[in-house]
């Protein structure tokens, strides 16, 4: 028995495979492809704090001096809004023409 199945069966975590928690794998799974990219990427889960237990932190490489950071208690929240954050800074720049 791995882990996670052990863990599951004990209540300890919820089952593998809920919506939240596959939204929370790709968010990573791009996370590492923005770290692939020179970025440094920071998920810190802090469990003395009572509120915003969460801190996503993306910065350096293509986005320079530009960073996120956010803090909070949804992860799939933080993560996504630092996917958006890359995404509109490095992927998708706006053209100011326009």
């Amino acid at each position: 028995m791995d882990i996670i199945e052990r863990l599951t069966q004990a209540g300890r975590i919820a089952p593998v495979g809920s919506p939240s928690q596959a939204a929370v794998c790709s968010l990573v799974n791009v996370v590492e492809v923005i770290a692939a990219e020179g970025a440094t990427a920071i998920v810190k889960l802090d469990g003395e704090r009572g509120t915003n237990r969460y801190t996503v932190i993306i910065s350096g490489g293509r986005l320079g001096v530009d960073f996120y950071r956010g803090d909070g208690d949804d992860l799939r929240k933080l993560l996504e809004e630092a996917v958006v954050f890359y995404d509109e800074k490095v992927w998708r720049p706006t053209n100011d023409s326009l």
